[in-house]
């Protein structure tokens, strides 16, 4: 690593913390994104990337589909299955005082109330 610019080096740096701090969600989308362009600006003039900021990139861009799987996932678990719909609601509620099914429905009343 001590042959590696500063781009290719922050590169990798992002890849680790994004893969450490996946359960944050928002944390890695933000750095796996930036780790990308770091890799990318690593090239500098040269037409190929180092080695170092590939393994960055990879990292980056690995962190990034498996957020964003994780997150269609969910989105379609809360629409499809009861149970999970009634567990994520009950956790909800328990810590806004609203079920998220509640939340939702004033959000849509409001947006049509404003139209």
């Amino acid at each position: 690593m001590q042959n590696l610019n500063k781009f290719a080096k922050l590169s990798i740096i992002f890849g680790i913390i994004s893969i450490l701090l996946y359960n944050t969600v928002v944390i890695p989308l933000v750095l796996g994104g930036l780790g990308l362009i770091f890799a990318e600006l690593s090239k500098g003039e040269d037409k190929k990337m180092s080695l170092g900021a590939m393994f960055g990139s990879s990292m980056c861009a690995m962190i990034l589909v498996v957020t964003v799987g994780m997150g269609c996932y969910s989105v379609y678990k809360f629409q499809t299955d009861p149970e999970y719909r009634a567990r994520v609601n009950a956790a909800y509620e328990e810590v806004y005082g609203v079920t998220l099914d509640e939340q939702m429905n004033m959000i849509k009343g409001d947006t049509t109330d404003n139209l």
